[in-house]
Order: structure tokens, then C-alpha cells, then sequence
């Protein structure tokens, strides 16, 4: 987010970025923008009061500081922020796009991203190992269930009295139930139905 003028500006060089012109104070309340280029003149207190806001508040995108005379910033408020650039408003022109360069290709950058990027392919590797377990479960649940089947078809055919015969019949309704399970299972996975 930066001021109208320069916005104009950004939008001219980076046609693909998104740019937003803001006063510094609603930076502070923003949608995690990318990168803040804050424009703060001769007295940069005010705005290095609102990027520190702005980090305690969780931001952590890049952080270009322009103001008058660099040589007023003190350096170590400047580390302790995490602000990765600090130019001199004369020769912003010059120096804006080398630093928004090295903000984005910044490796601490690149390695946060690297490890949301990590934590994702970790995701969907245990999202795929789950998927092939399912894939080769009706395989596994098939051959049991076939034999629980036929030994209480066999079963059924002896002699037997009215309450092991209801009690078999239970046993032939649910294998058929979950051999019938089985089949839907085959029909999601892709295995033959």
C-alpha cells in the first residue's frame, strides 16, 4: 500500500501486482498485503510506530521504508521490525524496484514459502496414502467376506433349530449387507465392480 502518486507509478511498472494506495494508519489493519511501501518524509516516528503495529498485529509482508534521510532511521529499529528496505525519497525512482526485488526473492521469504509449501505436499501425500488404503480395502474385505458367506450358507443347510436359524440368517443378511458396502467402495475407488 502506498501513496496515490506512487501507486500510479507501481501500477505502470508491476501491471500483474496488486497496488493500494492507503494512509499508513489502515496498513496497520489490512488484509496482509505482500509488501508495504510506506512513504514516511522527514519524520519517520510515526511511521515506524504504525509498522510496528502493523508486525504485532501479525503482518509479515515485506517492508519498504522511504523517508528524506536514510542516515535518521535508526538502523536498529529498522532490524528489529523486519523492514528490508530503506530509501531515500529522491532517489526512489532509482531504487524502488531493486528493493521490491530483493523483498520478494528475500530468502527468508522464499523459505517461509518453501515451508507452508512443505506442510501442504505433507498434506496430500497422507491425503494419497489414505486414498490407496481405501483403494485396496474391497480386495482385502472380499475374500473374508465370501467365506464368511459360504460357511453360513453351509451352515444352513444342517440341521438346525429356530433360534440358530434366525441367528444364521442374521449372520447371511449382513454379509450380503456389507458385501453389497464392498461393491460401492469398489465403484468409488475405480476398482472393478
Amino acid at each position: 500500500m502506498v501513496a496515490e502518486g506512487l501507486a500510479t507509478e507501481l501500477r505502470r511498472l508491476l501491471p500483474d501486482a496488486r497496488v493500494e494506495s492507503a494512509s499508513l494508519a489502515m496498513v496497520a489493519h489490512a488484509d496482509a498485503p505482500d509488501c508495504v511501501v510506506a512513504l514516511a518524509g522527514a519524520d519517520a516516528s510515526a511511521t515506524v510506530d504504525t509498522i510496528a503495529q502493523f508486525r504485532a498485529q501479525g503482518g509479515n509482508g515485506g517492508i519498504v521504508l522511504v523517508v528524506d534521510d536514510p542516515a535518521t532511521v535508526d538502523v536498529s529499529l529498522v532490524a528489529m521490525l523486519g523492514i528490508d528496505a530503506v530509501l531515500a525519497a529522491q532517489r526512489m525512482d532509482i531504487e524502488l524496484l531493486p528493493a521490491l526485488h530483493r523483498v520478494f526473492t528475500a530468502p527468508s521469504r522464499v523459505t517461509r514459502d518453501a515451508g507452508a509449501l512443505a506442510r501442504y505436499l505433507t498434506r496430500c501425500h497422507a491425503l494419497l496414502a489414505a486414498g490407496l488404503s481405501v483403494t485396496r480395502l474391497p480386495h482385502r474385505l472380499n475374500n473374508p467376506l465370501a467365506a464368511l458367506l459360504a460357511e453360513a450358507e453351509l451352515l444352513r443347510l444342517d440341521a438346525l433349530t429356530t433360534e440358530q436359524r434366525e441367528s444364521v440368517d442374521r449372520i447371511l443378511e449382513i454379509s450380503q449387507r456389507l458385501i453389497a458396502e464392498v461393491r460401492q467402495l469398489e465403484g468409488m475407488s475405480g476398482g472393478p465392480a
